[in-house]
């Protein structure tokens, strides 16, 4: 018989039915060392019963009791698995409980094997014994299957320090985990609340659970200096005339190191035309979070250099070769020039000669530019008038009148004559008189005498007239001086006509004092001497040696020479100036 106990450790009692005398015998009684009813504890139990008859012949058999123990299960302690990520799973391995000892070929199963693939999350299990008689027992055990740590940083963030060496105290919010577990712990390098300097660092927490699981993330956090602007140092520029304008070229100021995206603008650009003046510019420099600084320079813009000379100046010296101390007032500097001055190459008080002088001035700025002008000091010498020697005109056509022309020496500007040149003289001596008054009043004056004397003298030949005309002009004018009055120069047709002329000369200290071209000239392509018109020379009186043509000397000239008192022919060069011997029929 089979019987199953309350507990592993408890009893049953063990009922059966007590075996019966078989028929027939000697009043028979069956007796069982175990009788019906007796508790037995777990186990096997063997029990003998005995049959006993009057006579005391007996029989026995024997029959098994088993007790066994009641199913009795214990599954494992509660587990905890780390799936590989937060949407994964894990296999849930662990050792399924045995049955319990003396059970009746008891079995036992779990709703979750182990080696299952649980998600995320937390799981019971249940197991259950069962044995042969269908009574069975039943344990649970948790398990939690936990995601892998998990950690998200905050943003980047972005501070501004206090001065571009200065820090800032960098505050954040830590990362937590992603789930709350046990034994789960963040730590970040850099801790919220440190003390940075401008530059970029780069925070990097992590998150480690209680089996040594962890994960990391990084976050950035740069640390901009503060807005810092220097502007250009103060400028000066000129302009291309007084009330013109000036680009202005600067570099803009650029933002300082390790700012936010800072941008610079100035409220009058670089190449912004100006006029002239002073001006102030202001440069703002602001970061992407409004932060800013500012500074200024100075721009002065000048007036370019203009001068303006005095009016033309004239002044009289005391005399033609004196001077005179020539004062002016020198040109002041133009308004708004870089500090210019003014200087001129004759400073007033200069003392001048006679004559025109340009004074120039120039005005110079500090930067070299320049501007000039010119005007004109006359110094005039005083009045003074000069007159020719006493002149002599000869009157050659024997009228009795010359028309007197003169050339006053220089200088000779604004002279006045009581006779101009160009007045016609008669033979005789005549006094002129000269004068100069200049525009301030002064005056001079002064005298030369003309004299008109007779100049032509004739002598007379049959069917001939000679001219002598004591005028020395060259062998070309006197041919057509001669022309002009319908006569030629003079030819010579014989001694007594040779001897005459010289007689005649020779009679005057006045005619014999000159030589006297006459008609005789040579001929190139007769190669011959010939009178003009072409005729033959019959006669002629030529000095020793002569005619030589040496040296172009082409003209025939009635000559006192070396010769003794004898006047004789020569030749001579055209060019000349000889008195001379016109013949008229």
């Amino acid at each position: 018989m089979e019987f199953v106990a309350d507990s592993a450790d408890g009893q049953v009692s063990v009922i059966y039915t007590t075996p019966s005398p078989n028929a027939n015998t000697a009043s028979a009684s069956v007796t069982c060392d175990t009788p019906s009813g007796t508790p037995l504890g777990v186990g096997t139990h063997i029990i003998t019963c005995t049959i006993t008859d009057a006579f005391g012949n007996e029989d026995t058999c024997n029959f098994t009791v088993i007790i066994y123990a009641p199913p009795d299960i214990s599954c494992p302690e509660d587990m905890t698995f780390v799936a590989d990520s937060a949407d994964g799973q894990v296999s849930v391995i662990y050792t399924t409980p045995s049955p319990n000892a003396n059970t009746a070929n008891a079995s036992v199963t779990c709703d979750t094997p182990s080696g299952t693939p649980l998600a995320v999350g937390t799981h019971v299990i249940t197991c259950t014994i069962t044995d042969a008689f269908g009574n069975e027992d039943n344990c649970n055990f948790t398990v939690i299957v936990c995601p892998p740590p998990e950690i998200s940083c905050p943003d980047d963030i972005e501070f501004v320090a206090d001065a571009a060496d200065g820090q800032v105290y960098v505050t954040y919010t830590p990362p937590t985990p992603s789930q709350d577990k046990p034994g789960t712990k963040v730590t970040c390098d850099i801790p919220s609340g440190t003390l940075l300097g401008v530059g970029t660092y780069t925070i990097t927490c992590v998150i480690t659970d209680a089996f040594g699981n962890e994960d990391t993330c990084s976050f950035t956090v740069i640390v901009y200096a503060p807005p810092d602007i220097s502007c250009p140092e103060d400028m000066e520029f000129v302009a291309d005339s007084a009330d013109g304008q000036v680009s202005v070229i600067y570099t803009t100021p650029s933002p300082n190191a390790n700012t936010a995206n800072a941008s610079v603008t100035c409220d009058t650009p670089s190449g912004t035309p100006l006029g002239v003046g002073t001006h102030i510019i202001t440069c703002t420099i602001t970061d992407v979070f409004g932060n800013e600084d500012t500074c200024n320079f100075t721009v002065i813009v000048y007036a370019p250099p203009d001068i303006s000379c005095p009016e033309d100046m004239e002044f009289v010296a005391d005399s033609a070769d004196g001077q005179v101390s020539v004062i002016y007032t020198t040109p002041s500097p133009n308004a708004n020039t870089a500090n210019a001055s003014v200087t001129c190459d004759t400073p007033s008080g200069t003392p001048l000669g006679v004559g025109t002088h340009i004074i120039t001035c120039t005005i110079t700025d500090v930067f070299g530019n320049e501007d000039t002008c010119n005007f004109t000091v006359t110094i005039y010498a005083p009045p003074d008038v000069t007159c020719p020697s006493d002149l002599t005109f000869i009157d050659y056509d024997g009228d009795g009148k010359v028309v007197v022309t003169y050339t006053l020496p220089p200088p000779n500007q604004g002279v006045t004559c009581d006779f101009p040149s160009g007045t016609t003289f008669y033979i005789g001596t005549h006094t002129i008189t000269c004068s100069v008054t200049d525009v301030f009043g002064n005056n001079d004056t002064c005298e030369f005498t003309v004299k008109i004397v007779k100049g032509m003298y004739k002598v007379e030949v049959p069917c001939r007239k000679y001219y002598f005309f004591l005028s020395e002009k060259p062998y070309h004018f006197a041919r057509y001086y001669c022309e002009s009055k319908m006569a030629h120069l003079a030819t010579i047709p014989n001694q007594a006509v040779n001897e005459m002329l010289v007689e005649y000369i020779e009679s005057s200290t006045k005619r014999k004092k000159f030589c006297y071209w006459f008609g005789a000239k040579y001929s190139d392509p007769d190669n011959k001497w010939k009178y003009i018109g072409d005729s033959g020379i019959c006669y002629d009186n030529w000095g020793p040696g002569q005619p030589d043509r040496q040296g172009c000397k082409d003209c025939g000239l009635f000559w006192s020479g070396n010769w003794g008192s004898k006047r004789m022919w020569k030749a001579a060069e055209c060019k000349n100036k000889n008195a001379f011997i016109c013949e008229k029929p």
